[in-house]
């Protein structure tokens, strides 16, 4: 038997005996008396009375179902309406998990699932990069991915958000290797949660058109109409429901973008000033898409990073757990301290990991309002992301004059 395939059998059935020891451990000690998950419960309760009934998801009354099964009320005005407000094939995701209505078995399971994809983006991801530490600092590394506030916040909620960092980084490790057929669709697969990649997409697309490297095109407009049209089938009226409850959805949230709350929430300052603000982002945006766009893999992922992390300044509403998808940036940043620094990099970068994992779980526990986030978690990442992106800027420029 070829030793090697021999290794990897071995090592699946270990992943796949860890994975089911975690999730019944899990059922049984956590989920089956603390239910949670609030985000995919109102995924999971919609799509699957769609799939189970045949009820619409976006209805009123799937709606109330939702409400009653996490508020056991239905909700008020003021509070999250916890819609269905996904895209309809967001049920490609999750789908099996509807032949069983034992909501804390499900989460359980979510849970477990979601974790396995952040480990393993944080892993393909270093591939990328070719970011190969020591042992000890790979583990802490790793660790560190799962446990830091963003992403623990969202494989406790079942954030979606962990699927879009995964199809990302997929899609970028694809395009690295030129499988650009595969890269295309994992790109229309993000787009599950819209509001995350609606500057990042038509970036990579952008890009790929300067690099004359049309299959990409191809294979994400294709994969779009085939999500788009099969969702159809399932529920014709899907667009314009999807739409309603989407733009309802800032209506009942606390907080705006990241814009709304710096400069109306700590400067005070008006609404005109909150749009000259984001128009001036938007030009600086402009102008450097303008310069990039035919550069090299490197100014490419760049851009992408600095896109991603702009569009919470643009989103009506933003959360934490998005935060998540910069991710890949964090340890892109490690990596070039690792280069340049060598082992002092490794120890910065350790000591970036242990201070951000403890001031950020301070920082929400010191501030935390009721259920609420308050506003001044959401601005400690993307402050010190705009720092990262700057010192990486140059360091990539450095590298492309050599």
């Amino acid at each position: 038997m070829n030793s090697p395939r021999w290794h990897l059998c071995l090592l699946i059935l270990a992943a796949v005996a860890v994975l089911c020891a975690g999730i019944w451990l899990t059922y049984t000690m956590f989920t089956s008396s603390h239910t949670g998950g609030n985000d995919f419960y109102s995924r999971w309760v919609g799509g699957c009375a769609l799939l189970r009934e045949g009820i619409n998801p976006y209805s009123e009354a799937v709606t109330l179902r939702i409400q009653e099964g996490m508020y056991g009320r239905p909700a008020r005005p003021d509070e999250d309406q916890v819609a269905f407000a996904y895209p309809l094939y967001s049920l490609i995701f999750f789908w099996p998990l509807c032949f069983t209505g034992n909501y804390p078995l499900v989460q359980a399971i979510w849970m477990w699932l979601l974790l396995a994809g952040l480990v393993a983006a944080v892993l393909l991801w270093m591939r990328v990069i070719h970011w190969y530490p020591r042992l000890a600092m790979w583990m802490l590394t790793v660790l560190w991915s799962v446990l830091m506030y963003h992403s623990l916040r969202a494989l406790l909620l079942g954030q979606f958000a962990v699927l879009v960092l995964l199809l990302l980084v997929l899609a970028l490790w694809a395009m690295q290797r030129e499988h650009d057929g595969w890269a295309g669709l994992l790109l229309a697969l993000m787009t599950v949660k819209p509001q995350m990649v609606y500057l990042a997409i038509p970036w990579i697309l952008l890009w790929a058109a300067g690099q004359r490297r049309w299959r990409l095109w191809w294979s994400f407009l294709g994969s779009m109409a085939l999500l788009i049209l099969g969702s159809m089938i399932l529920l014709p009226s899907w667009i314009p429901d999807f739409a309603r409850q989407a733009i309802a959805y800032p209506s009942y949230t606390v907080y705006g973008s990241l814009t709304w709350m710096i400069v109306r929430g700590l400067l005070g300052l008006g609404r005109e000033t909150e749009i000259a603000v984001m128009a001036l982002l938007a030009v600086a945006v402009l102008v450097l898409g303008w310069r990039l766009w035919r550069g090299d893999w490197a100014q490419m992922i760049w851009m992408l990073g600095l896109l991603l992390l702009l569009t919470n300044f643009f989103t009506p509403r933003i959360a934490t757990t998005n935060y998540l998808i910069l991710l890949p940036w964090v340890l892109w940043g490690f990596c070039w301290m690792q280069r340049a620094w060598e082992r002092r990099g490794l120890w910065a970068a350790a000591a970036v990991e242990a201070l951000s994992m403890v001031g950020l779980w301070a920082l929400f526990l010191v501030t935390i309002e009721g259920n609420f986030e308050h506003s001044s978690v959401y601005l400690p990442f993307p402050a010190a992301m705009m720092l990262l992106l700057a010192w990486l800027w140059k360091q990539t420029k450095t590298q492309s004059e050599l």
